[in-house]
Formats: structure tokens, C-alpha cells, sequence
């Protein structure tokens, strides 16, 4: 089923412009097709028609909870070295986003939203701060819960449980806003819950991209129609500006997004060739990503960023 493309900004009331029209190649749960538009005021990416139910569009590995080097009862020793194998790939890249948090702020209360099953959060803790989560996956709550001894805030979605929480030093939402039908709500409420003097930490994909680009509506990070806003990298330093929080970093070239541009190539590369001849993606997407590496490293061209903002004290 077509989704229309003509709607105004769902933030600011502009106008809005057909962006793009694309389908869930990513996860492939739907035939549908997806449009986005962008607004000419304020420049954000949304889906011109958001599903009211969102659920059915996340399959159940959407989220890999980890399961250690000790394979599971069937399981073959190789598919258990694998496994921990990535996992720890994984930890290593939240190790990353964390020594960009610790530039600036290296111990207090932190609460991470969406944190899936957890690993920046056990960084964070391990690296000795308190922390807290908010997750509407139940599987990974009960992960974080049980296994990770993180506290875990209870809510029917995240502004609900958000309510509940105290004051922070840190927030911090990792690939999680572009996932959120009001990001502007939840910005909104971050900035009452965070301290004088704390620091708000946002990773997103980067809507200019070189990729989007390249691959247009087989672009990983577009991601229809999970990914309901593609945020420019002005743009939540614009709705944040408005409670007193001001950027101290702002990069698209940091270890962490290198990785998403890897990645980002070859995922996409996956999605734009044939069927017959998808295989060819890893080594493919690894010379792109090598040869794109001098442009995305030098510029605003890389395939996310991250952009860490401190609250006036």
C-alpha cells in the first residue's frame, strides 16, 4: 500500500518536499512502500505517513542478545566461537562511544536510552558510573534486568517511563532517535532531566550523507520504516538550544561513526545489487568504504555522528 508524500513538517508546520520513496530493504517484513519528505524551514527527514503500530516492522532478532563463548545446548562449537567473536567486536565499539563520553564527563548518574541489550551500558557502569536504563524490548529488559544488574525504568514508551526518572549528569541515546515518532518530545523531556553542567550525548544517521547519496532508498540508515526522522546534524542543536544546552562536540569522523561507515557500505551494497549476486557485497563494500574512507573522514559526509551538548550550568 502507497503512503502519501504530501504532509507539512510534523515539527514545525513548513513546508515539506518529497525526499524519497523506498521500502523496508533492510529487514524485508514488508512489501509496503515508504515515502519521506523533508521540510524547507527546519530540514528534518520524516515519513510523510508514520504506521500507528510499529511493532510488526521489528522481527524477533531484531535485537542479538548475547550469549557468551559457551554455546548453547545444540549448538556447534564453531557457531559459539562466532558468537563471541561479535560479541565482543560489539564491545569494543561501545568502549568507543564511551571514551568520547569520558572527554568530558567520567563519573555520576547516567541513564541511556534504548540501550538494546546493554553494552554501552555495562561499559558505562563498569567504568564506574551509576546507571539507568530505559527499553521497550522485553527480552532485552529482562537481559539488562537480570544479567547486567542495571536498573531498568518501567513505562509504556519512553516518555512515560522517562517521567519517573530523577536528575542526571549524562544521557545518552545511541541510533536510538531516529526511531521515535516525536523526537522532539523526548528532547524536550531529556533537557529537564538532565543536571546543570551535564552532558546529553545523541549518535544518528547523518541524513547528507555520502552514502545516501550513493545509494539513495537502499541506503542502510534509511531503514523504512523503522527509522521514522533522519535528523540533520543542526537540527537538535537548534530544539536543544532552547533549554541551555549548547554542543561541545559535534563529529561525524570519530572511531565509532568509521565503523557505522564500513558497515554502511557494505549493508547497502547488499541492498542495491541482485539477489543472484548480493555475496559479492562484503569485499565489494570494503573496497568502497576504502576508497570513500579520505572524503567521510574530512568531512560531513559520513554515513552518522555523534554530538554531545552540555547544560548551562
Amino acid at each position: 500500500m502507497n503512503r502519501t508524500n504530501e504532509a507539512p513538517c510534523r515539527y514545525c508546520g513548513g513546508p515539506a518536499k518529497p525526499w524519497m520513496q523506498t521500502r523496508d530493504w533492510n529487514q524485508r517484513v514488508s512489501a509496503e512502500i515508504f515515502n519521506y519528505i523533508r521540510c524547507d524551514n527546519c530540514g528534518l527527514v520524516s515519513l510523510s505517513a508514520i504506521p500507528e503500530d510499529l511493532a510488526p516492522y521489528y522481527p524477533k532478532n531484531y535485537h542479538t542478545i548475547p550469549q557468551g563463548a559457551r554455546p548453547r545446548p545444540g549448538q556447534r562449537k564453531i557457531s559459539g566461537l562466532i558468537a563471541h567473536l561479535r560479541t565482543i567486536r560489539r564491545q569494543r565499539s561501545e568502549q568507543r562511544k564511551l571514551d568520547l563520553l569520558l572527554r568530558f564527563i567520567s563519573r555520576g548518574k547516567l541513564l541511556e536510552i534504548g540501550p538494546s541489550w546493554g553494552g554501552f551500558s555495562q561499559a558505562a557502569k563498569n567504568a564506574g558510573f551509576d546507571v539507568d536504563v530505559i527499553e521497550m524490548n522485553p527480552e532485552c529488559r529482562r537481559f539488562l534486568s537480570d544479567v547486567l544488574h542495571v536498573n531498568v525504568l518501567e513505562g509504556a514508551n519512553e516518555n512515560t517511563a522517562l517521567r519517573k526518572a530523577g536528575l542526571y549528569d549524562a544521557i545518552v541515546l545511541w541510533q536510538v532517535l531516529e526511531h521515535l515518532k516525536c523526537p522532539w518530545e523526548i528532547l524536550d523531556e531529556l533537557a529537564s532531566k538532565l543536571k546543570p553542567g551535564g552532558y546529553l550525548a545523541i549518535g544518528t544517521p547523518n541524513p547528507d550523507s555520502l552514502q545516501r547519496r550513493v545509494f539513495g532508498s537502499r541506503w542502510l540508515h534509511v531503514d523504512a520504516p523503522r527509522h521514522v526522522t533522519l535528523i540533520p546534524v543542526a537540527w537538535p542543536q537548534r530544539v536543544l538550544g532552547r533549554h541551555g544546552l549548547r554542543a561541545v562536540l559535534a563529529t561525524a569522523t570519530d572511531k565509532p561513526n568509521r565503523d557505522f561507515n564500513a558497515v554502511g557500505w557494505r549493508s547497502s551494497l547488499s541492498n542495491a545489487l541482485p539477489k543472484q549476486i548480493s555475496f559479492l557485497s562484503k569485499a565489494l563494500g570494503l573496497g568502497l568504504s576504502i576508497l570513500a574512507y579520505p572524503v567521510e573522514s574530512f568531512s560531513w559526509l559520513g554515513s552518522c555522528y555523534t554530538i554531545i551538548l552540555k547544560k548551562d550550568a
